[in-house]
């Protein structure tokens, strides 16, 4: 029925020699993204990052997992503070451009940096690390709800240069010292967050804490508190006529 309709839309408009354009929706896909950096206390750069979609997407900022800024409809320029900045503009009809800029950088501005694009149909997403000279640190981490059964991540915000060593702690213990049965659930990735493997309501909820430390010496340390709480069963209702 619907394609018998199309065709006899088609043959009016035909009729009036008018043209049709369908436009389809699809998802964004990342044109250009940024690398990983190491920079001094002072430095100034430029992260780039482009998507193009149906409809046009938008492109937010992150550091580590917190919104740089979210650009309203004129893509005007909003600002962190007074040395970073973002900007976005449209390249052509299906392509984003935005920019992330840092003047005068500080250790405080190192982490993850992610542009997340989306539209729709969809978004996608690229992170990468910005490394800045000098003592290390972790920020704060707010408190998690993790779900039963299903696997979770938990990031460790940490910035500074040189970083070692990251380890994570459960009610003050290594994860890896914890029984076996628990300890191969758990395993550092090589950004330093911690992945758990079927997330046991049981022996999962706790206070969790990331430790970071260097050759130097220098330590540091942010706890997160984790609760878990049961998977939502579904029900299914059946109705007999």
């Amino acid at each position: 029925m619907p394609n018998v309709f199309l065709h006899y839309l088609l043959k009016i408009l035909s009729n009036y020699s008018l043209f049709t354009y369908i436009s389809l929706a699809y998802p964004p896909e990342l044109v250009h993204t940024f690398i990983s950096q190491t920079v001094h206390p002072g430095s100034s750069l430029s992260l780039k990052c482009s998507a193009v979609g149906n409809p046009l997407p938008a492109i937010t900022w992150f550091i580590d997992e917190t919104t740089v800024s979210l650009l309203n409809d004129n893509n005007y320029y909003e600002q962190r503070n007074n040395r970073i900045s973002v900007g976005s503009y449209k390249l052509h009809a299906s392509e984003t451009v935005s920019f992330l800029n840092i003047s005068n950088a500080e250790v405080e501005d190192s982490g993850v940096y992610k542009c997340q694009a989306s539209n729709l149909a969809g978004s996608t997403y690229h992170s990468s690390r910005l490394n800045i000279y000098g003592r290390i640190f972790v920020k704060e981490m707010k408190r998690l709800t993790l779900v039963a059964g299903e696997s979770a991540v938990i990031s460790c915000p940490y910035g500074g240069f040189p970083v070692d060593k990251i380890i994570w702690q459960k009610d003050s213990q290594d994860v890896t010292a914890l029984m076996k049965s628990i300890s191969s659930r758990f395993k550092v990735l090589s950004n330093g967050s911690l992945q758990i493997s079927g997330v046991n309501r049981d022996n999962d909820s706790g206070r969790y804490a990331c430790v970071v430390s260097n050759r130097r010496g220098e330590v540091a340390s942010e706890f997160v508190d984790v609760n878990v709480m049961s998977k939502k069963k579904t029900r299914i209702l059946l109705m007999i006529f």
